[in-house]
């Protein structure tokens, strides 16, 4: 009896977790530089107002998996390069295709 009831809670919560994934949707994309359309690699790319986010990698392509269905603003930064926000909408279960294209900015440095 206690083992039926231990595997029955078992797959309620693995249902559970499946569902809640399925709910959510993804963002993916690449990140160009501007006049030369060579991907930026070591990118950061984040949902405004929240904690997902990935790092582009050596293609310039980035993946943000499990994003809250609605209305996000996806946010690029890369030293170097000027930043660049996008608002986009999220259905569940779907993936958003987001690509940026950054321009490269002169940067200061204060003496020593």
């Amino acid at each position: 009896m206690i083992v039926r009831l231990v595997l029955r809670s078992t797959a309620l919560i693995v249902f559970a977790a499946a569902s809640l994934q399925a709910q959510r949707g993804t963002i993916r994309g690449r990140v160009l530089e501007e006049g030369t359309d060579r991907p930026i690699q070591h990118t950061q790319v984040g949902i405004v107002g929240s904690t997902g986010g990935a790092v582009a990698d050596g293609e310039g392509r980035y993946q943000i998996t499990s994003v809250v269905p609605g209305q996000v603003t996806v946010r690029v930064v890369r030293i170097g390069y000027a930043g660049q926000s996008k608002t986009v909408t999220v259905a569940a279960g779907q993936t958003v295709e987001v690509d940026f294209t950054l321009a490269s900015v002169a940067m200061k440095l204060n003496p020593i």
